[in-house]
């Protein structure tokens, strides 16, 4: 997924819009203007995510996955992240 202005994948989850899981295999989202993977979750209910074997890399001025401020509606926030490479990123730390 690249290359891309805004985000490469950009998930807006608000009022209500549940997801019960997600799984991102093995994919190459690179040198995307903001982030790779962007979670906007506002009183919706997000089940557990898994990152397995992607390369995530290169986005412009964001992060490689980003989740901020997220209000999910059961109060937890599940991710699992195995053999990824994440580098590279505009706000990388």
């Amino acid at each position: 997924l690249s290359p891309s202005g805004d985000d490469g994948v950009n998930i807006d989850m608000l009022n209500g819009s549940d997801i019960a899981n997600a799984n991102f295999d093995g994919n190459t989202i690179q040198a995307n203007g903001v982030h790779g993977v962007d979670f906007n979750i506002d009183n919706s209910d997000l089940g557990p995510v898994a990152f397995t074997e992607n390369v995530i890399s290169d986005q412009g001025t964001g992060d490689g996955v980003s989740v901020v401020s997220p209000t999910d509606t059961n109060n937890a926030l599940d991710f699992t992240f195995a053999r990824n490479t994440i580098a590279n990123n505009g706000n990388a730390t």
